[in-house]
């Protein structure tokens, strides 16, 4: 009984990770589509959408290894980006959806090792 509610706790926590993780991989595919096109118009939102799903996802992480809090780090840099820069200097434009990108692939990463 005790391994049956031990193994049904981890796989709970394993699918509340994993829902966290695609919560903050929808928020960067968002953010990352609206800057990796020069020509989308975006509202400031789009830039504070990432910090507060960051500190969504932090204060709700199961996970207290350190590495989720390093990746979520390095996702919340995004919004260090002021909103008017993005939309007046291409190459910070281009800057932020590289970082982005970058972030994506670390986060497609952390669902993999969900599945």
């Amino acid at each position: 009984l005790r391994e049956q509610l031990a193994q049904e706790i981890g796989e709970r926590a394993r699918d509340a990770s994993r829902a966290l993780i695609e919560r903050v991989t929808a928020t960067v595919k968002h953010f990352h589509g609206i800057m990796a096109d020069p020509e989308a118009m975006f509202r400031n939102s789009t830039v504070h959408n990432v910090a507060e799903t960051v500190e969504a996802a932090a204060k709700l992480a199961l996970d207290d290894s350190g590495e989720l809090a390093g990746l979520l780090d390095e996702i919340r840099a995004l919004s260090r980006h002021e909103p008017d820069a993005l939309r007046e200097l291409p190459a910070r434009r281009a800057e932020a959806a590289s970082e982005a990108e970058v972030a994506l692939a670390k986060l497609s990463e952390r669902l993999r090792a969900y599945s």
